[in-house]
């Protein structure tokens, strides 16, 4: 995800961006305060020191916290350098005055509460379930300021592995459901799916792309298990100058794909301390084995509440 900065006049701080029109500042008629950190710009209509703010900030610190501890990284790496951008509204009407006047969408309602554009994220609800996938899926991507490529697969899986973690994930039973539904799939066709299908593929789009999206989620939850800091130092070489730099064309981006292919099953090897062909056997045998545990604790009878004592006369 491209970070830009964030295109309005409407917000007090004067070093941000690409301007609207005076006339579209005066119907937002919002005024923000701007809070700040290494990793995190926020502004925000809501008072300081709100409930909600704080709740926001809360959600901010604790996926960073994951984050830090599945990647194995030190507590003040950067893990956005150019910082991720967030507008937190207090009331729907100005969630959505702020959508249609400033990033041009109608009907900005979603389950979600909140929505990315452009670089930014604007936020209504501050326990939205938007927050742990997009730090997932945007850790990666510059840290500690390196644009070495990352495989879809692992981006999309850290996003999908963070939800897991918050409380939304929680709430809708999320790691169980994933696992019941990749086990599912590697009984039916797990003799001819190959690990490969995921590691190896440039984007995951297509008609399999949510099927994709879950198998990569269990591969990573799976790696993190495997060995303490394989996953952290697997991250770390394919963010080094060692890995393939990213293409400069289209017509360098096959080459690019094989290339970087064979540096990444190489990084496989020097941080889990196995071929790839290993761990595809023992990621299928974890997420079979983790289905099964799954659906034995569903299907068992719940136990009978006790009988209440009857009354002495």
């Amino acid at each position: 995800m491209k970070l830009t900065p964030l295109p309005l006049t409407v917000l007090a701080s004067s070093r941000l961006g690409l301007p609207v029109s005076k006339g579209t500042a005066a119907k937002a008629s919002l005024t923000f305060a701007t809070e700040e950190d290494q990793d995190f710009l926020i502004h925000t209509t809501l008072p300081r020191a709100s409930a909600e703010l704080r709740e926001f900030k809360a959600n901010l610190k604790a996926l960073k916290k994951s984050l830090v501890a599945i990647l194995g990284l030190r507590s003040n790496a950067r893990i956005w350098p150019e910082k991720l951008q967030f507008v937190v509204l207090r009331s729907a009407p100005e969630y959505e005055r702020f959508a249609q006047l400033v990033d041009g969408i109608p009907a900005p309602r979603n389950p979600e509460g909140a929505y990315t554009r452009d670089g930014h994220t604007v936020v209504l609800r501050p326990d939205t379930p938007l927050l742990p996938r997009l730090l997932g899926t945007t850790a990666l991507e510059k840290l500690d300021g390196s644009d070495r490529h990352v495989g879809w697969w692992l981006v999309e899986g850290l996003g999908e592995w963070l939800f897991a973690q918050s409380p939304a994930g929680a709430a809708q039973d999320f790691l169980k459901n994933e696992y019941l539904r990749a086990a599912d799939f590697l009984r039916a066709e797990g003799k001819t799916f190959r690990i490969f299908d995921l590691i190896d593929s440039a984007d995951n789009t297509g008609r399999d792309a949510a099927r994709n999206r879950n198998l990569a989620f269990t591969l990573v939850d799976f790696l993190a298990q495997l060995r303490p800091r394989g996953l952290a130092e697997f991250v770390s070489s394919l963010k080094s100058d060692k890995a393939p730099a990213p293409p400069s064309s289209k017509e360098e981006t096959a080459a690019f794909f094989a290339n970087y292919a064979s540096f990444q099953e190489t990084a496989f090897l020097a941080a889990f301390r196995r071929p790839v062909a290993d761990i595809e056997e023992k990621w299928k045998q974890f997420v079979l084995a983790r289905g099964e545990a799954f659906r034995t604790k569903e299907s068992a009878p719940t136990a009978p509440a006790p009988k209440a004592p009857r009354p002495r006369g």
